[in-house]
């Protein structure tokens, strides 16, 4: 097995390249339209940036870790 770090950059085996990705079920379509990208990635609960969820972004970009 290989190591975690290296998994994302193996190549699929036989196996997986016939099974992904998978083909969709129309028995669970989605009932309305998908969040845009955009909107899902930037909406969130840091309060400690600002108590507006949708700028959190905006402040939190520069944050070093």
């Amino acid at each position: 097995t290989p190591p975690p770090d290296s998994w994302s950059r193996r190549r699929l085996t036989e196996l997986e390249q016939r099974v992904f990705p998978a083909p969709p079920n129309p028995e669970f379509a989605l009932p309305g339209t998908l969040t845009d990208e955009a909107v899902a990635a930037r909406y969130n609960n840091f309060y400690e940036f600002s108590e507006v969820k949708e700028n959190v972004h905006l402040y939190a970009r520069d944050l070093k870790i």
